[in-house]
C-alpha cells in the first residue's frame, strides 16, 4: 500500500496513478459490484456485512471445507453526505477465477443474487445483530467487467492527497 505519510512530497495525481498500477497488477478482474447500505450504520457494521457476504460467497464457490482458495479483489468505500439512507456505499472488484462461472454449476452472479435475496445477512446496530436484512435487491448491483481500465479509473476517483486510506481494502481469505 502507498502511504501518503511516507511520501509527503508526492501529489494526489501521483498517488492515484500508483494505486491504479497496484490494482492492475492484481487483475484481471471479472466482476464489479456496488452495495448501498439501506440503514445508517457505522463503517465497522458495513464491513461486517461485506465480510459475511464474502464468506458466504466463498462457501458457495469454493466449498465450506476449502481453505486454500477464496475470492480476491478490492473494495472501495465511498462516503456521500447527500445519501438518503447511508453515508457509505461500497464498490468491489473480484479477480477472475474459472470457478466463478463453471459450465455445470451456478454462476457467480446467481450466487450473489441468491445471497442478497436470501436475507441471511442482517443489519448491525449498536453492535447488535437485528432481524432486518442488510441488503435488498434495489440497493445492490453486480456486473461483468468488460472495460477494466475505465472501471479502475472510476473506482480510484477519490484517491487524492486527502484520501482516507481506510476506505481502500483488499479482498482476501478473511474478507476485507
Amino acid at each position: 500500500m502507498i502511504n501518503k505519510f511516507e511520501y509527503p512530497n508526492i501529489s494526489g495525481d501521483s498517488i492515484r496513478a500508483r494505486y491504479i498500477d497496484f490494482i492492475k497488477q492484481h487483475g484481471p478482474f471479472a466482476y464489479f459490484f456496488t452495495i448501498t447500505f439501506p440503514k445508517r450504520q457505522t463503517d465497522d457494521a458495513c464491513t461486517q456485512q461485506i465480510n459475511q457476504l464474502l464468506y458466504l460467497l466463498n462457501n458457495k464457490i469454493y466449498g465450506k471445507r476449502n481453505t486454500t482458495e477464496y475470492l480476491t479483489g478490492f473494495c472501495f468505500y465511498e462516503k456521500h453526505g447527500l445519501s438518503a439512507n447511508n453515508l457509505v456505499h461500497c464498490h468491489g472488484i473480484i479477480k477472475h477465477d474459472p470457478k466463478l462461472d463453471p459450465d455445470c454449476k451456478q454462476s457467480f452472479l446467481d450466487h450473489f443474487w441468491m445471497l442478497i435475496n436470501n436475507k441471511k445477512i442482517r443489519i448491525v446496530r449498536n453492535h447488535i445483530v437485528t432481524d432486518e436484512p442488510a441488503f435488498g435487491h434495489n440497493c445492490c448491483d453486480i456486473q461483468r467487467i468488460y472495460d477494466e481500465n475505465t472501471l479502475i479509473e472510476y473506482l480510484t476517483k477519490t484517491v487524492t492527497e486527502r484520501f482516507d486510506f481506510n476506505y481502500f481494502k483488499p479482498i482476501g481469505k478473511h474478507g476485507i
